[in-house]
Order: structure tokens, then sequence, then C-alpha cells
């Protein structure tokens, strides 16, 4: 009666059992085509492409995926400790840079020995921005559903773009929206129309440098229904803080706005 491996279950025969060469290939062949079938899964240790060592490099797949300015290099996947992962580009014997993937879904790149976080999470848009007689105004703009996470909140930037007498500033923040408010530099009211260019990061899932509060209490679900757009029908919380709300995915106005009731 053959045996088999621990992890894979790959059946081998003992040396007792009858010779029966080609059922017990094929029953290795077997298991191995649907291991990889399934998705190959290393426990421990690492997975590398090519070798380090050898400067001939790697295989003409492996060049393909490097780049044929790294014609020597490795890639080598590793344990990067508390479940994350780390991908290691080695070349002639040296680490050129690695990736460092986290449980928690951030990610750093190594390169000259230091570590750089790349965001967690980012957002853009241009708002449209209306001045009817005004001196200043302000705007809820919806984020990507889901894109961003508590407990941190994501840092704002915004500036008018083609109104340079007007400035642009962050009023409040959450996971779900921003607002962002418009006034002319010295106070002066008057009609205009322009855009508002604007960025919301959150650097790490649970940190965002400066910037670390409590989810507030919304008081609105606002639904953009712009046709292909990722936030299409789909309830965003919001604290309805400014007079207009601006879908920060399509830029468009968003005019279904519902109290939050309590249940």
């Amino acid at each position: 009666m053959s045996e088999a491996t621990d992890y894979y279950a790959i059946p081998y025969p003992l040396a007792s059992d009858d010779a029966e060469g080609d059922a017990q290939m094929q029953g290795i062949a077997e298991r191995v085509e649907a291991i990889l079938r399934a998705g190959f899964t290393v426990p421990d240790g690492s997975v590398t492409i090519g070798n380090p060592a050898v400067a001939a490099g790697p295989s003409a797949v492996v060049q393909g995926l490097l780049g044929t300015d790294l014609f020597t290099s490795t890639l080598a996947l590793t344990s990067g400790g508390s479940g994350g992962l780390v991908l290691t580009v080695v070349k002639n014997g040296t680490e050129v840079n690695r990736l460092h993937v986290a449980q928690d879904g951030s990610v750093q790149v190594r390169a000259g020995n230091v570590y750089r976080p790349v965001p967690f999470a980012i957002a853009t848009g241009s708002a449209p921005v209306t001045l009817t007689a005004q001196a200043s105004t302000s705007a809820v703009i919806n984020l990507p559903a889901g894109r961003f996470v508590s407990p941190a909140q994501p840092l704002v930037y915004a500036t008018v773009y083609a109104g340079s007498n007007y400035y642009a500033y962050g009023l409040a923040t959450s996971i779900t929206s921003i607002t962002v408010g418009v006034t002319h530099r010295d106070n002066t009211a008057g009609t205009a129309n322009f855009y508002v260019h604007w960025m919301a990061v959150q650097m790490l899932p649970t940190v965002a440098p400066g910037l670390l509060a409590v989810e507030p209490e919304y008081t609105h679900h606002t639904t953009c229904h712009t046709e292909g757009c990722d936030n299409a029908r789909i309830p965003i919380p919001v604290v309805l803080d400014a007079p207009t709300v601006i879908c920060g995915v399509c830029s468009q106005v968003v005019d279904d706005i519902v109290p939050i009731t309590e249940t």
C-alpha cells in the first residue's frame, strides 16, 4: 500500500509494494497536475525564479517579466512575517530592491536600504463649483465606495483650477466623503464657475499621520446615478455640511440625498 506526502499528498510506493511502475507514476503525475491546477501553494520557505549566483540569468519568460535591462535578475517570494509576502529582485547576486506586502494590505518598496511606503488608498478628482453672489461656498465630495477604511481617515488636499482669485481647502473628512471649501482671496462676493482639483490619501490602513479621528455621525445617504460610475447606485453616508454634493468618481452633482433615520 502506497503512502503520501504530508502537505501535498503526493503518493509514493513503499519498498514492500508490488512493482507497478506505470500505475504508480500515473498516480504521482495526476496528483502533481491537480496541485498545479488548483493554485500552487508554498507553506514555508521561498520560491526563486532563476539563479542569482549564475551570470547566465533566468529563463526568457522571467526576463520578459523583469524587463530587458535585468537579464541576470532573479525573483524570489518569501514570507514577510505575520502573513505578509516579500518579492525580492536580485541581480548578479546582489539585491536590487524588494516589495513587501503586509497582511493588513499595506505595501512598502525597499530601495537603497530604505523602505518607502506606497499609499494604501488614494483618490483624486475634479469637482465643479459655482458661486452666485457669494464670497465662499463648500461642497461634499463622495469618495469611491469602500476604498478608504477605519480607523484612519484620509488627508485631503485641494486647489482651485482656473480661478486665480479663489483658494480651496479641506473642511471635513471621513472614509466615505470629504468636504472642501472655496473662498475669494479678499472675501469679495461674486459669481464664478470653476473646478476644484482634490486628492485624498490614506498612507496605511490603520494610520493617517496627523489625522486620526473617530468616524463622524453621518446625517444623509447620497447616491450617484451616473451610468458607468463605480459609485452608481451605492448609498454613500455623509455629513451634509455643504450645499452641494459631488460624486468624487464621475465629478457629477448628486441630487439623490436622503436623511439617515434611526432604526
